[in-house]
């Protein structure tokens, strides 16, 4: 193999295939990023047997050929590099030279054929979304996946498709995360993404609403076709929570409140949070007021803020953090804060909207705190 290419160009894409590498293995080809050239094209691809990424650039390729080159390796080496251009030549041994700028490395690649084969799909399963919309709705659900084994396939975001609308729902047993949009028509379709393959994902996805993003889906695989990257994934097996019966349809005090002195306050309240005992977070909405109080062995904080309240006073126990990253990830500068009984989980909707709904478990209060 012998070819030059764009070092930024190629920088840009190793960043991008080199999360799909994998980080210790016995394995040591998937350590390693696949270079594959052919006509005027390089194609790279990582692959740790879970998520591969696979990326193609322009390369004025003068022998074809291909090689595994260590991942981390590749991706020091063009950080470093100077020129603006980047050579590749490999021998018969696999002994490849690269030169950019001043610099030049002799570095010891392996044979191709121990890359293992990326999944195939068949096109049976083929649809597109927008890919500043998927890039929203994963930005607005991915605090709440779980971060446990304890269910697996919870450990990812669920993607649920059907009657014209396009759901993306995390939980993690404390919180849930639904994000709702209107779609094109395109079937019923449900299955769930690792967080992994989502991460991947914001990496590539670009903030425009007009440029596609297709998606292949198998039974247990999916495929993401995002310009010239190619995102291939497991999909998590198992049975999701019941999102649609999680949701309380109806609540007895409905709170409207500015999301932004909510998020403030809840920041200052963090400051006499402990990471490792968690302090409920007390509220009591009562009288188109929220009075904040937390106790804690660092100190103590007070706060009241202005709301319009409808329904009884209810008082009830938050973590912290978990009532702060869901307001976080709304986008209105007013949210709607729904409450039944302190034991029940508390919604947090937009006003006008249903474009996403949050789900926080309440925290237990000790009857002796004043």
């Amino acid at each position: 193999m012998k070819i030059i290419c764009n070092k930024e160009e190629m920088k840009s894409a190793v960043t991008k295939v080199i999360g799909a590498v994998s980080q210790k293995s016995a394995i040591s080809a998937i350590e390693g990023i696949l270079l594959k050239s052919y006509g005027n094209t390089l194609f790279l691809a990582g692959y740790d047997l879970e998520i591969g990424i696979t990326a193609t650039i322009p390369a004025r390729v003068q022998r074809e050929g291909d090689v595994i080159f260590p991942a981390k390796l590749l991706l020091e080496m063009l950080v470093k590099m100077d020129g603006e251009e980047v050579a590749f030549d490999m021998d018969s041994k696999y002994v490849c030279t690269i030169e950019s700028g001043k610099a030049q490395f002799v570095i010891m690649g392996i044979a191709a054929d121990e890359f293992p084969d990326l999944p195939s799909l068949s096109i049976d399963n083929y649809f597109t979304l927008s890919q500043g919309e998927l890039r929203d709705m994963i930005n607005q659900t991915f605090f709440a996946i779980a971060m446990t084994e304890q269910r697996p396939v919870h450990t990812g975001s669920k993607f649920d498709i059907k009657n014209g609308y396009f759901n993306m729902i995390s939980v993690d047993g404390f919180r849930l995360a639904l994000c709702k949009r209107k779609i094109e028509e395109i079937g019923e379709k449900s299955f769930v993404v690792p967080r992994k393959t989502l991460n991947e994902l914001m990496k590539i996805l670009s903030d425009d609403y007009d440029e596609k993003i297709s998606i292949n889906l198998s039974k247990k695989h999916i495929i993401f076709e995002i310009d010239n990257y190619t995102v291939i994934s497991r999909l998590l097996e198992g049975e999701f929570l019941d999102y649609e019966k999680a949701i309380p349809s109806t609540s007895t005090t409905n709170v409207r409140i500015q999301r932004r002195i909510f998020i403030e306050c809840f920041e200052r309240v963090a400051v006499v949070t402990e990471e490792k005992l968690i302090n409920p977070v007390r509220l009591l909405f009562s009288d188109n007021k929220v009075y904040i109080d937390c106790a804690t062995s660092l100190g103590r904080i007070k706060e009241v803020l202005p709301a319009e309240i409808n329904g009884p006073d209810v008082e009830i126990g938050f973590n912290n953090r978990y009532l702060l990253e869901a307001l976080k990830n709304c986008k209105n500068d007013e949210v709607i804060i729904c409450l039944n009984r302190a034991e029940n989980p508390v919604k947090i909707i937009p006003p006008e909207s249903d474009d996403y709904t949050f789900l926080v478990l309440p925290m237990r209060l000790n009857k002796y705190e004043n």
